[in-house]
Order: structure tokens, then sequence, then C-alpha cells
């Protein structure tokens, strides 16, 4: 979990192919360091450290790797994507154990052979030495190896990373000028979603209640140029306007380089957008409603689909509520303080006001 948690982060500084090395090289020092295990060593001492680096690093790397296997996928073939993906993943799991294990096996029988016939041919041997440490020095001797062979799959897969940043895309084939297509002679398609893909994989509703007027809320949530001046998740957005339906901006989220459209716009009362990022289809719904003078509900509820989805929807459905939270909390947090600071601005003024008339 920390792994995964800390892979955005990486990527919204390093970029994705050297968060991907990053998590590689981890999960190398760490099975390097479970190689120098001892038969008598402790927990605390041989195991505890190795076993954080390796599991951060296998956080941060499948996040990215997941990412990598299945951007640019079509979302027609979205689906076939995400079960290839954990289909490979199972199969890999059991190969690769199977293979380990083996490995082990073959490495300990040769160690407790050896450690065998060393006993034999020692005539000084201790009668009353005990038969397990042998045993356990063969066993550690096989984990041993197969923690060497891990790590150097691991440095194969690094090396191997810069690779991922030349893939060749897929190309698209033209539709035949001279054949209709299967859309000819229907009905022309809404171009501009109002409401979230009920169908999707993920689909997250949250709300919260914000003490602060409507005008104040729906201005402050508008105002997209400024979203990374309150909402810590937001790195960069680049905004020209209008608010309307068919504007796009651009913006930057926990790693993510995002190109969504404006689909819906009902001032004071409700917004729209989505857009497709890193194999993702997001349609994102915000609604406002003042339910008392100066108490506004604020709603949003988000779909997800895609490749990238449909590998891993556990837990992308936990990072979009995440997400979601944080910006509601940011959002009451801040249109409050603006609140707070525009009626004690009004009182100061009535105040000074008054003290003029005496």
């Amino acid at each position: 979990m920390l792994g995964s948690g800390l892979a955005p982060v990486l990527t919204r500084r390093i970029g994705p192919h050297r968060t991907l090395l990053a998590g590689l090289v981890t999960q190398g020092a760490g099975f390097l360091w479970l190689a120098r295990i001892t038969a008598d060593g402790t927990f605390l001492t041989h195991l505890l450290g190795p076993v954080l680096l390796v599991g951060a690093g296998l956080g941060v790397a499948f996040v990215q790797l997941t990412g990598a296997a299945v951007g640019g996928v079509e979302p027609a073939d979205a689906g076939l994507a995400g079960g290839l993906v954990n289909t490979t993943r199972q199969i890999g799991g059991a190969v690769g154990l199977a293979v380990l294990g083996t490995f082990a096996a073959a490495r300990t029988a040769a160690a407790s052979a050896s450690a065998s016939a060393s006993a034999s041919a020692s005539a000084s041997a201790s009668a009353s030495a005990s038969p397990e440490l042998p045993h356990a020095v063969a066993l550690t001797e096989g984990y041993r190896g197969a923690f060497l062979l891990s790590a150097a799959v691991l440095g194969l897969a690094a090396a191997l990373t810069p690779l991922l940043a030349h893939r060749t895309r897929p190309v698209r084939k033209p539709e035949p000028a001279d054949h209709p297509t299967p859309t000819e002679g229907a009905p022309p398609m809404t171009t501009h979603p109002t409401t979230v893909d009920s169908e999707a994989p993920v689909v997250v509703r949250v709300e919260t209640t914000v003490h602060a007027p409507l005008g104040t809320v729906w201005d402050l949530h508008t105002d997209i140029a400024a979203w990374a001046d309150w909402n810590t998740d937001v790195d960069r957005v680049e905004y020209a306007g209008p608010l309307a339906p068919g504007t796009t901006f651009r913006w930057l989220t926990h790693g993510l380089d995002i190109t969504s459209t404006v689909h819906q716009v009902v001032p004071g009362r409700r917004i729209v957008w989505g857009g497709p990022a890193h194999g993702i289809d997001g349609i994102h719904v915000w609604t406002f409603q003042e339910t008392a003078p100066g108490i506004v509900t604020v709603r949003t509820e988000e779909s997800w689909s895609g490749a990238p989805v449909e590998a891993r929807r556990a837990e992308m459905e936990q990072a979009l509520r995440q997400s979601l939270d944080a910006w509601l909390a940011a959002l009451k947090t801040t249109a409050e303080a603006e609140a707070a600071a525009e009626t004690e601005a009004v009182a100061h003024a009535e105040a000074r006001a008054a003290a003029g008339r005496d």
C-alpha cells in the first residue's frame, strides 16, 4: 500500500519510466539483501528491512507496469486488455514461483549432499552434533540462491525499462470511403455526456456540506485556472475559457496529465467534464444545492472505465474515492474561509460606516 501511494508522487516528480526503474531497483536491492540471510538469523536483523524494501518497490513498479501494459489501448479493447493483464499476472506469478521453488530445492539438495559428504569424510565429527543444523544451513542456501535469481531477473527488467519509452503506437485503419459506417442513417450521438457512465467498472459518489454562500462555492469551484491555488492535488492547470460545453482544459494531478472537456454547465447548479487519461475514460459530475441561506450541499460523482480500471478495479476505486474526498475537503475549507473573510470585511465596513455617522 505504501508503494502504491508513493507511485503517483514519484511519477509527478521524475516521470513514469524513472518511477518504474526506481521500483524495480528497490525490489532488486531488497532481494540482494535477503540473499545475505543465515540459518541462525533473526526476523528483525535479517528479514524486516529487505521485506519492506521488496514490498515498497513492488507497489511502485506494479502501478507503473499496469499503466504501461494497458496505456494507449483502444476503448473497444479495454476489457480484453484488462483481462489479459490479470491473466498474465496470475500465470506469471504461478510459473515464477514454481521456477524459484524448483531452483531453491535443487540448491538445497546440492548443499545438503555436500554437507553430508563432508560430515562422513570427517573422522573428527562429533557424534552429538545436531543433525538439524546442516539441514537448516542447506535450506537457507537454497533460499539464498532463489533470492539472487530474483534479483537478477529484476535487474534484467530494469535494464529493459527504457524500451517502454519507444513503444509503437497502434495504427488505426481508415474507414473505406465507399462503404457506409454502421452509424450512417442513425440519429446523431450525444457528444457531451451529462451523467456518469453507470456501467463503468468504477463509479464513486461522495458529498459534503459547505457553510458558505452558493455564489462563493460555485465561483471557487468553476475558476478552473485557479484550482492549483487551493487544491494541493492539482499541480498545474492550462485553461483559457470560456466556461461552456466544448471548452477543453489541461491539468496535472497525481502524476496524470489530463485533457478534459466541459460537457455541461448549469450556472450555480451543475457542471460536468470528462476525458481520457492514460487509458482511463472519466466522466465527472458536480452538483450544488443551497439547502439553507449560507449552506450548500456539494455532491460529486465520477465514473472510470478502460483497461487500467478493469485490471485493478478495487485499487482504482479506492484511489478515486480518496481523491474526491480530498477535493471536497479542500473546497469546503477554502470556501468557508473565503465566506468568513467576506463576512468579517462586511462587518468592519458597517462598523466604520456607523462610526462615521456618529
